[in-house]
């Protein structure tokens, strides 16, 4: 995005991105003076869902003139929040001319990739086009092609040097670079010739073919490139020129001569990037332990000096720069930021990187590690599932909170450990949310206070208590109301929903329903907007409010929305599509389908009541 922007003003940026300014200001603070921004909603999975529809309206109206190609490379380095993002956009983009065109390295499809995979072959409209390693044939094709030959180098050539790239593509282009830098193939009168087989010494690994390239550098390039390698993969022309002290004809001369080298690329007129991240790690690892030291806090400085005004643009770099010459006291710092800032935009590996960093710079610094790092690492953990490493982090937070005195970390601390347990053990949760509920009232914290009554009465109402559920969360109701907190009101509202409906009382949810349903609207809080249109609408018929419900269902991926929301939005979708009879019958089969799939036992019982008995009539539409 910021290269797309790259010579547009900040106000013009603004402009053309239109409501969606605010959040995408989350991903380029740059812009941040610009906008009003938005509130965050007491939801991260609310925010995450703006976030990503603002980048996908954006990309979906560069479509209005012309196609839209947008590629992404080398997916396998890719975080998690990125990849759900791009599942999001291709849900989004069938009625639009956009190619989306990702690359990916196979080995890696079994970890983090595999989601985005899965979900891919879903899709209709997503083609797989697997690249099988070049064989002898084609090696000797590419070869022929990059001598710019008319007929194709010998067999024993050849087999030689498959045998030792294995068919990569980049190993084969590599060797043949580093056997034309040291002469061994050489040009005479547009031919190219080589010496015997038995004499050329092709380099056996990826070090020793970068070692040869590098060679051929004059001195300055070499020490250009050295110094490029401690920044990471890419880097930038205005750090490297502030520590060389080079003027930009020189440095970009010396950048020439990298790139003549086919060791850089231009990524854009600011940054440049190493061709592989091989030859970078391979120029890294040469330096000595004190030397990437020293250069790791010359860059650290020189780019806290030169982003002073847009720091949140580098705070990544900052965080691993002083980390690594061990400047503590900034690299917790920048870590902290760092960290919280990948929370916000919804990337809990790179957020719990950051963490661990921050928290090792503290044990560094002999100091006890502020309480909100531990709690901030375990709720990046508790979000991927992970749940010894969110309990570990959770407990250590609450323990620290309580020797700091700090009672809002220790509040929000039991809470979290109170969600965290609902999937094990809720008798545990029903502990913690008392601790919170009485906490928040020795605070005389109205806010605190409005949360911990929704929390205790959502446990009262899931523990089979319903009627003592609506007395919390009436209560709730008039704390927020008292407060004019949207956000806090409109969740109370939809937990009301839910609970007069466990009472039997379906005339009392439908009112609490319709008033959450605006304030959802205003607050595009699509997930919990779209389970309070479904659920009215099964009591109280309404085609416009059906779409609606199954609209928002199928933007945000209906898999994800709560437990009352999939088998609401089924029978919607029936009512709306006009196929009541079959839809009707039909959509227990799809809901147990999606609990299956999602391995969550507890609603797979509950879908299970909801299947017509054997022999039941189902209709000629239920595949069975």
């Amino acid at each position: 995005m910021r290269t797309h922007f790259a010579h547009r003003k900040p106000e013009d940026i603004v402009a053309a991105l239109g409501p969606q300014a605010p959040d995408v200001a989350r991903l380029l603070p740059e812009l941040a003076p610009h906008v009003v921004n938005q509130p965050a909603t007491p939801e991260p999975e609310a925010d995450k869902r703006r976030l990503f529809d603002a980048l996908t309206t954006f990309l979906l109206r560069q479509t209005e003139t012309q196609p839209l190609l947008l590629t992404v490379e080398d997916l396998h380095w890719s975080d998690a929040a990125s990849l759900e993002f791009l599942l999001f956009l291709v849900r989004r983009s069938a009625p639009y001319p956009l190619l989306l065109l990702l690359t990916y390295r196979s080995p890696e499809s079994q970890t983090g990739l595999a989601p985005l995979l899965t979900g891919l072959d879903r899709e209709p409209i997503a083609a797989s086009l697997p690249l099988k390693p070049l064989t002898r044939v084609e090696m000797a094709q590419m070869l022929r092609a990059i001598l710019d030959q008319p007929r194709p180098p010998s067999a024993e050539f050849v087999a030689a040097v498959h045998r030792l790239t294995e068919g990569n593509p980049f190993f084969t282009e590599e060797i043949l670079t580093s056997l034309i830098a040291s002469e061994d193939i050489y040009l005479v009168e547009g031919r190219w010739e080589r010496k015997p087989l038995t004499q050329i010494d092709i380099p056996g690994s990826i070090q020793r073919v970068v070692e040869q390239r590098l060679s051929h550098l004059t001195q300055p390039a070499r020490q250009l490139l050295d110094l490029a390698a401690v920044s990471g993969r890419s880097f930038d022309f205005i750090v490297l020129q502030a520590l060389t002290g080079h003027a930009d004809r020189e440095l970009l001369g010396l950048i020439k001569e990298l790139m003549t080298a086919q060791l850089v690329v231009e990524e854009n007129a600011d940054q440049f990037a190493f061709r592989h991240a091989l030859t970078r790690e391979a120029l890294y690892s040469q330096l000595l332990g004190r030397e990437r030291q020293t250069r790791h806090g010359q860059m650290a400085q020189a780019i806290e000096q030169i982003y002073a005004g847009a720091i949140d643009i580098r705070l990544e770099a900052l965080a691993y720069h002083f980390f690594e010459a061990a400047e503590w006291p900034k690299a917790q710092e920048y870590a902290q930021r760092a960290g919280e800032k990948a929370q916000r935009l919804y990337a809990p590996h790179a957020a719990i990187e950051q963490f661990a960093r921050a928290l090792a710079a503290s044990r560094y610094l002999a100091q006890s590690p502020p309480p909100d790092l531990y709690r901030q690492r375990g709720q990046a953990f508790d979000t991927l599932g992970q749940f010894d490493e969110a309990r570990a982090d959770y407990e250590a937070a609450l323990q620290a909170a309580r020797a700091a005195g700090d009672q809002q970390t220790e509040w929000q601390t039991l809470l979290d450990l109170g969600l965290l347990w609902a999937a094990r053990d809720y008798e545990y949760t029903g502990n913690y949310c008392r601790q919170a509920l009485e906490l928040a009232r020795s605070m005389e914290d109205e806010t605190a206070i409005g949360h911990s009554l929704n929390r205790l009465g959502n446990w009262l109402m899931n523990s089979g208590q319903p009627f003592e559920a609506l007395g919390y969360h009436r209560e709730a109701l008039a704390t927020f109301e008292a407060l004019d907190d949207r956000p806090g009101l409109a969740g109370t509202l939809d937990l009301l929903g839910m609970t007069a409906n466990q009472c039997g009382d379906w005339a009392v949810s439908i009112t609490y329903w319709e008033r959450a349903i605006p304030i959802l609207r205003r607050l595009n809080e699509r997930q919990t907007l779209s389970s309070s249109l479904a659920n009215v609408v099964m009591y109280t018929p309404n085609l416009e409010q059906a779409r609606e419900a199954v609209a928002l269902a199928r933007e945000i991926g209906w898999h994800s929305v709560s437990a009352s929301g999939p088998m609401a939005w089924i029978a919607a979708e029936g009512m709306g599509q006009g196929r009541a009879g079959g839809q009707a019958f039909e959509f227990p089969f799809r809901l147990t389908a999606v609990f299956e799939q999602r391995g969550d036992q507890w609603l797979l019982v509950q879908s299970h009541f909801s299947l017509p008995a054997p022999g039941q009539e189902v209709g000629n539409s239920v595949p069975v």
